[in-house]
């Protein structure tokens, strides 16, 4: 804003310029009135847009802060003081000087800031929601629709202690891969379906592993679905994983709540046909099996174990 102070100095001087063009004939107390203008213009730190010694013409450039409030401003700034000064000389084009426009930079992807818009959207147990390729975060189709971009990088899950994305398209359907192969230790393998109290073996129902898995799986095995995903590149640069059971299963029980944003930016669905669904995960059984997610109802995800050559589909993922 500008002060009001400033207003009634510029007025002042304005009625200065007035009297001094009338009284001399000429434009030289306009352009005297532009030299104080600019001045006045530096102070408010709005250069682009001061009127040259008119206050309309000053109250458009401090307002669109452009070179083009600046220019309308001089122009009409000389020809008022022209006028009003009944001066003989004929009004010339003002000299408006070149102004380099600032190019903002192009906004880019920040692991922080993304885990950090999706924390911000929870507001119960958890959260599911869109996130685009620069890491913003929409818990609605709308919301999305109304401010992001449309390079979608999929579906983000947000807990009070875990947060994971997973892509909007299915991969497969194929077999896992590595039959007959035992994998390396970066691999989670594990006989347990679910968690136990009395051991301290890792189920696959909470495995969380999947980057390592995909890693370990591929450093053992060609042509493997975990490599099918990692080739997989998305928006923010980074490439993709297959999923672990525990990370999976999550996405599975809540699926009604994920196909409604995966329909809305034009993914795969989760649950595409009536019945069981089953997808495989990146978690080992053993030598010849692995550990599946199978749904059919919400909240009620199982996991199955299933021989490495079934032909299953399963989802991508990302690292936030």
């Amino acid at each position: 804003m500008i002060s009001e102070k400033l207003k009634q100095e510029a007025l002042d001087f304005l009625k200065g310029v007035i009297a001094e063009t009338d009284s001399e004939g000429k434009a030289i107390g306009y352009n005297s009135g532009y030299t104080k203008g600019y001045s006045i213009g530096l102070a408010e730190g709005q250069v682009n847009g001061f009127n040259s010694g008119y206050t309309k013409g000053y109250s458009n450039g401090i307002s669109e802060g452009k070179p083009s409030g600046y220019e309308s401003g001089y122009t009409n700034g000389y020809k008022e003081g022209y006028k009003d000064g009944k001066s003989q000389v004929e009004p010339t084009e003002p000299d408006v000087p070149e102004i380099e426009p600032i190019t903002p930079p192009a906004e880019e992807y920040n692991s922080e800031k993304a885990i950090a818009n999706l924390k911000a959207l929870r507001v119960g147990s958890y959260v599911f929601a869109i996130m685009d390729k620069f890491g913003n975060a929409y818990a609605t189709v709308d919301d999305w629709k109304n401010g992001g971009s449309k390079d979608v990088l999929g579906i983000a899950y947000c807990s009070s202690n875990r947060q994971m994305c997973m892509g909007i398209n299915k991969v497969g359907p194929s077999v896992f891969g590595g039959d007959g192969n035992s994998f390396n230790s970066k691999v989670c393998t594990t006989t347990k379906q679910w968690p136990n109290s009395s051991t301290k073996e890792t189920a696959a129902f909470d495995d969380y592993s999947g980057l390592s898995n995909t890693e370990g799986i591929i450093e053992c095995c060609t042509d493997s679905l975990a490599e099918k995903c990692h080739n997989i590149v998305f928006a923010n640069g980074k490439n993709g994983y297959m999923p672990s059971c525990g990370e999976l299963r999550i996405f599975c029980k809540y699926f009604p709540e994920v196909d409604k944003l995966l329909e809305g930016v034009g993914g795969n669905k989760l649950k595409t046909q009536s019945g069981a669904q089953v997808m495989h995960s990146s978690t080992c059984k053993n030598k010849s099996y692995v550990w599946a997610v199978r749904y059919m109802k919400e909240g009620d995800a199982q996991p199955q174990s299933n021989l490495k050559t079934k032909n299953l589909s399963t989802r991508v993922f990302v690292e936030l």
